[in-house]
Parts: C-alpha cells; sequence; structure tokens
C-alpha cells in the first residue's frame, strides 16, 4: 500500500510539474486582486500599519530570483516591506528600498537544534531577532526542548503546509492550478495545529514568544534532472500570507530606521498573520480594556474588577466568519460564528490569542492569527 501510495504521489508531481508551466503561463495576466480593504482604522488611536512578507530566499541561496525580482513581486503585491534570508548569505548589507518596497537585512543559519532566520544586529542597530524556523516541518523541524535559541517562533511556514498535504488535497489544487494559482495554493492551507500547541505551551512558561508566519519563498521548484520550475511566484506567495505588523507612528524613516522598527515590532509581537488571498484582512483590530487601561497583543494589562474586556474587530471579507478566543494552557474560551466583531468580559489573567476563521459550510478556514495580549494580576500595591 506505502509503494502504491508513494506511486500515485509521484503522478502527482508529474502532473503538478506539468500544470505548473500552464499556470506560469496563463496566469501572468491575472492579477487577482484582493477584496478592499477598509477605508481606515476602527479608532482615532490606531497603531500605523505595515504589511509584508517574511523569511525570502534568493539567488544568493537556493532561490530562483534577484532582489528587484524580490522587489518587483512585494510591490504588484502591495507589500510595504520583505524580510530577505538567504542561507548563509546576505545579499544585502543594509536596509534598502526597492522599487519602493523595504527589503530586511536578514539571513537563515543552521543550528543544532534546527534552523533559525535572524533579523537586526548590527545591519539595524537593532538587537538581533531569532526566530525558530519550520519548526513543525516534515523537514528540518526544531529539535530543542523550551524556547532556548530563539526569540519568536513560525507558527505557520508555506513550505512545511504543503509538504504535510495528502493525494485528496493536491487533487483539489490541481483542478485549480492552472487558472488560480493562489485560490490552488490556498487548498493547500491549514490550520498549523501542532506549532500552534507548541506556541500555547511556550506562552504559558513565562516570558512572551511572537508567533510569526514565514512564506519561506523560493520561486523554484527542483525537477530532478528535468532543471526547476519558477514556482511557486513570490507574487503569489507574497499575496497568500502576510505579517501585518503596528508601529507606533507613520513618521517616514531611512530604510536602516524603518527595518528597526519592523523587527522591534515582531520581536515585541505587535503583529498578526494572515492569509490575506481569502480576504484582505488590513485594519484588523484586538485590545483589551479595563480600569487599568488598554492593552493590545504583545502588552499587558493588569486584571481588575469590573473584568477587562476583549474587542476584536475584522474587516467584513464578504463570508461568515468565526472568531475563537485561545487561552493558552486552557484551549478555546469562546468561540462565536457569524460577526466581524466581539466583545468578550474576560474569565480571569491568562495570555489571549485570536484566531479568526471562515467558514464554508462546515468546514473553517483559517484567515487571522493574532499575537497574544497578557493580563496579569496585580501586584501587593494593586
Amino acid at each position: 500500500m506505502k509503494r502504491l501510495f508513494r506511486r500515485l504521489l509521484r503522478g502527482v508531481g508529474l502532473a503538478a510539474a506539468s500544470a505548473l508551466v500552464l499556470s506560469l503561463a496563463t496566469a501572468a495576466g491575472d492579477p487577482h486582486p484582493l477584496a478592499t480593504a477598509p477605508a481606515g482604522p476602527p479608532d482615532a488611536t490606531a497603531p500605523t500599519e505595515r504589511v509584508g512578507a517574511l523569511h525570502v530566499h534568493t539567488r544568493a541561496s537556493d532561490g530562483g530570483g534577484t532582489l528587484d525580482d524580490v522587489a518587483e513581486a512585494a510591490l504588484d503585491a502591495g507589500l510595504d516591506f520583505v524580510a530577505v534570508t538567504d542561507h548563509h548569505a546576505r545579499p544585502l548589507t543594509t536596509p534598502a528600498r526597492r522599487a519602493g518596497v523595504l527589503l530586511v537585512v536578514g539571513e537563515e543559519l543552521r543550528v543544532p537544534d534546527g534552523h533559525v532566520v535572524v533579523l537586526g544586529g548590527a545591519a539595524t542597530g537593532a538587537p538581533e531577532l531569532r526566530i525558530a524556523a519550520h519548526p513543525e516541518g516534515p523537514t528540518r523541524p526544531w529539535r530543542g526542548a523550551g524556547r532556548a535559541g530563539f526569540d519568536a517562533l513560525e507558527v505557520w511556514n508555506w513550505d512545511s503546509d504543503w509538504r504535510d498535504d495528502g493525494l485528496r488535497d493536491w487533487a483539489g489544487a490541481l483542478a485549480l492550478l492552472m487558472w488560480k494559482p493562489e485560490a490552488a495554493m490556498l487548498r493547500l492551507i491549514d490550520r498549523p495545529a501542532a506549532s500552534l500547541e507548541r506556541w500555547d505551551a511556550l506562552l504559558t512558561e513565562g516570558e512572551p514568544v511572537p508567533g510569526l508566519c514565514a512564506v519561506d519563498a523560493h520561486q523554484r521548484v527542483t525537477l530532478g534532472a528535468a532543471g526547476a520550475l519558477p514556482f511557486p511566484r513570490y507574487r503569489d506567495l507574497f499575496r497568500l500570507a502576510r505579517m501585518h505588523v503596528w508601529l507606533d507612528d507613520d513618521a517616514p524613516r531611512a530604510p536602516v530606521d524603518e527595518a528597526a522598527a519592523v523587527v522591534e515590532a515582531l520581536r515585541r509581537g505587535r503583529a498578526f498573520c494572515a492569509f490575506d488571498a481569502r480576504a484582505d484582512s488590513r485594519g484588523t483590530r484586538v485590545w483589551a480594556a479595563g480600569p487599568g487601561g488598554t492593552a493590545g497583543p504583545g502588552q499587558t494589562l493588569v486584571w481588575s474588577d469590573p473584568p477587562p474586556t476583549l474587542s476584536v474587530r475584522v474587516p467584513d471579507p464578504g463570508k461568515p466568519v468565526e472568531i475563537v478566543v485561545v487561552r493558552a494552557g486552557e484551549g478555546p474560551v469562546h468561540r462565536v460564528p457569524g460577526p466581524e466583531a466581539l466583545a468578550l468580559p474576560l474569565p480571569g489573567p491568562g495570555v489571549y490569542r485570536v484566531e479568526v476563521s471562515l467558514l464554508r459550510g462546515r468546514r473553517a478556514v483559517p484567515w487571522i492569527l493574532t499575537n497574544p495580549l497578557r493580563i496579569v494580576e496585580a501586584g501587593p500595591e494593586g
């Protein structure tokens, strides 16, 4: 049976290669525009939002494109920044803007426990941010226990996600691949349950651990002796899954300062990730408010009486949604289908994050994953 399954997968791979060639020829003129973003933030104090992609490879290592290819694809996809992270190579020495897109300097390194993506450092003047890459991937998973060796965790990675899919998933994707490559890739995206379980376990141990989504883009798939295809294209991946970071203000900055601000926002967990090819998530807001003040993802609020209220607002995606509030160490504490807004009195101190899915019949498909906010007990003088 295993041998038969391998043969079937090999056949699927050959069919995929043929379909990919056709998709590259037919999809070039179809930009697949995203849904219109909301007109503005839900309140006047909303921070500045920047949208980007993490974990991108170029020809400096095992990618298929140049820095200019990356920048042009990012511009076409509507990104503000891209983190270029080649294997043990830095084609950029300092952050730069190309085609109006900020290119953040980074690198992917092999370490004893797996792979880490490193952002920041001397190139930006900001401390290094070390991200455990594809921790639950079928190849090169993270083997270390706890959070030693990294500051943040890739809770979703495209290059790991598609490798976990079976024949049935690929069959459905191949039916769309020639005409709608983004829709085909969306069929292969699952809720990253194992990575989220690891993340929640880390969040209960003490210090905050930001969760990030990575496209792990190469624009290159190897076909063995037949060579390689420039697929998935940078542009399609940049539209598929994106990191949204909140900066404190929209003041103009030099590239090195803007890169430092982006890396610092990621380090603090002032960010969320979204599969924006499903629907544009710009304008999403999550915050807790109580007598002690207000806090969003990556921030802390003191528990109070009356209890703080957790509020969630997402843009209208044109489809039914489900909002799930997760308390680390406990699991979902609230699940509500239907609305694009939620106000929930919190049950007690803890670490809370939000998952938003789109409902398709009985199936919930992932759309937005937010970083957590912390509700802590008041100190002795509180």
